[in-house]
């Protein structure tokens, strides 16, 4: 099977970022993998700017999805769990709603997949989200935005 790393566009010069890490219950727990720690909902103010833009991924501090990928995860593991978080940009009163899926670690040099179509790499600094080819196209068959695939 093969497998693609799915991440935020890193060229999107004014995506958001989260500005109350201390106050999220189990962030800093959840950097190992272990995402189960976090709240399960989450509300956090972002920096604010007029030209911000809310990709359909954010990966930089927390994986996080909105609704057009949540959609795709849910038809590949429909038994998957989320954690809600609502970004809040009170200055330009805006606000979006994003979904962190509690992914399986997996350890791709023991070729543990299994066949699994999404799943997170384990023992890595940055968050690296994998899934298989199947779930790359039905994510690009809704045009999502601000996302970026490359192969493994």
């Amino acid at each position: 099977m093969k497998y693609y790393r799915l991440c935020q566009d890193r060229r999107i010069p004014y995506s958001v970022l989260l500005t109350n890490l201390n106050n999220i219950g189990g962030y800093y727990e959840s950097k190992g993998g272990n995402l189960s720690l976090l709240d399960k909902t989450i509300v956090s103010f972002v920096n604010s700017s007029p030209i911000n833009f809310y990709p359909d991924i954010l990966d930089r501090q927390i994986f996080m999805i909105k609704d057009a990928v949540k959609e795709v995860f849910d038809l590949f593991m429909p038994e998957l769990e989320y954690k809600h978080c609502c970004l809040l940009d009170n200055p330009n009163n805006r606000h979006e709603l994003y979904f962190i899926p509690v992914l399986d670690l997996v350890d791709m040099s023991k070729n543990s997949t299994k066949g699994t179509h999404i799943f997170r790499l384990k023992d890595t600094r940055e968050i690296e989200v994998i899934i298989s080819l199947e779930v790359v196209e039905a994510i690009l068959r809704r045009k999502s935005a601000g996302i970026r695939i490359s192969p493994v």
